[in-house]
C-alpha cells in the first residue's frame, strides 16, 4: 500500500536522525561509568546533563532564546569540518572525546559545567545537522 510505504520512509528517516544525532553525544559512545549514567553533578547524571540539559541551556541562551529556527541559521553559518566519510569514522571522531578528559571532569556547579561545554555542544550539534545533510 502506498500510504504504508511513506509511513516506513518517515519512521526509516525519523531513526536514522535520531541515530545521526545520539552518535555526536559523546557519552552514547563509551561503556564508561554506564555512559555517564553514574557520575554525578548536583544530582544529575552527566548522561542526562548532555542529553537534555547541554541541548535546553543552549537553546536558552543569546542567539537562540529557545528557538530552533534561530539554532538552524546559526549552525548553517559554522563552519564545519568533514572528517572521516563514514558513520565509523564519525563516531572515533566523537569517542575520542571521552579520552580527552573534559566532559569527565565536574566543574564547581552545573552552571559552570553547561556553560564551560556550550562550545562543543555548538560543534557537536553542527556536525551532527551537516553529517545529517549529507546523508539524507
Amino acid at each position: 500500500c502506498e500510504q504504508d510505504s511513506a509511513i516506513v520512509r518517515k519512521t526509516t528517516i525519523g531513526y536514522a536522525i535520531h541515530f545521526l544525532t545520539d552518535l555526536h553525544q559523546p557519552l552514547h559512545l563509551t561503556g564508561k561509568e554506564r555512559g555517564g549514567n553514574w557520575s554525578h553533578l548536583e544530582g544529575k547524571s552527566l548522561h542526562f546533563i548532555w542529553d537534555t540539559l547541554l541541548p535546553r541551556h543552549l537553546l536558552a541562551q543569546p542567539p537562540f532564546h529557545g528557538r530552533i529556527n534561530r539554532l538552524v541559521l546559526y549552525l548553517r553559518k559554522q563552519t564545519v569540518r568533514q572528517e572521516g566519510g563514514s558513520v565509523l569514522g564519525w563516531a572515533g571522531q566523537v569517542n575520542r572525546l571521552n579520552c580527552l578528559g573534559g566532559i569527565w571532569e565536574h566543574a564547581a556547579d552545573l552552571e559552570t559545567y553547561l556553560i564551560f561545554h556550550r562550545p562543543l555542544l555548538i560543534e557537536l550539534f553542527g556536525q551532527a545537522a551537516s553529517r545529517i545533510a549529507s546523508i539524507l
